[in-house]
């Protein structure tokens, strides 16, 4: 797909937990981006009771990653819907899927440490009740993060359209350094516009 335009077409990475849902929804807010939720898309897709929300939903359950072709083309069909400034959050989760989807031009990671997933991974399955919220399950999906996910980072670093954002503090205070960040970032103010 060609772009007719400059436009923001802007991923949230991190690992599970870390807060990519909630500062999407601050961002897409505060700049008017359109967002699209990968996770929502997965889940929608399982909800429909499709062959592959089948095979998506076993994938969830167990901690895995959805396989990519299936991500890819979900996802490039939302992207063609809209002509404006996109937030994609929870996307690319491996290498494969970043080199295959080049409209990405500015990446926001949100670091953090396991102890914090836990923690956090925790109580929001006491609260939500996500199946995929145990604490065997997150070992799981921190150690496909740190397998499948982690090369990530290295691949948007070495484009020089990385920015990273310490996620280990309180949803305010992680939200207000995104912001302040992101109102100084030349690269952002000139995609945004």
């Amino acid at each position: 797909m060609i772009l007719k335009k400059k436009r923001l077409v802007m991923v949230i990475i991190g690992p599970p937990g870390a807060g990519k849902d909630t500062q999407a929804g601050f961002i897409s807010k505060k700049y008017k981006l359109k967002i699209l939720y990968t996770g929502d898309m997965l889940r929608r897709e399982v909800e429909r009771k499709t062959k592959i929300g089948r095979k998506i939903q076993r994938d969830l359950e167990a901690g895995n990653l959805v396989d990519n072709s299936v991500v890819n083309q979900m996802l490039m069909k939302e992207v063609k819907k809209y002509n404006g400034n996109i937030l994609i959050d929870g996307f690319p989760r491996n290498l494969e899927q970043a080199r295959g989807f080049h409209l990405v031009n500015y990446v926001l990671y949100l670091s953090c440490t396991k102890k914090e997933i836990m923690k956090r991974l925790l109580k929001r399955a006491k609260i939500e009740g996500r199946k995929d919220d145990d604490g065997g399950i997150i070992n799981h999906r921190w150690k496909v993060y740190g397998k499948k996910s982690k090369p990530v980072i290295g691949f948007y670093r070495r484009k020089g359209n990385l920015r990273q954002v310490d996620g280990n503090k309180s949803i305010t205070e992680v939200r207000e350094r995104i912001l302040d960040f992101l109102e100084q970032d030349e690269l952002f103010k000139s995609l945004v516009r």
